[in-house]
């Protein structure tokens, strides 16, 4: 059984933008985290490699 869905009325009072900004902002720093996992930028790299106790010197390569 196929329902029509084209005459939806959504009442005024549902909060649908807050819920949906919320939505879309965790996509985004979902997205970004992923990005930082599987391809950090070389600044990145570098920097936490500094921080690290046994970690005298660091210098980036070109592969």
């Amino acid at each position: 059984m196929k329902h029509d869905l084209t005459h939806i009325v959504i009442p005024r009072t549902w909060k649908v933008r807050p819920v949906l900004a919320d939505a879309q902002k965790a996509l985004e720093d979902s997205i970004a985290q992923l990005k930082q996992v599987t391809n950090p930028s070389e600044a990145f790299v570098i920097q936490r490699i500094t921080g690290l106790p046994n970690i005298i010197a660091s210098v980036a390569i070109a592969c």
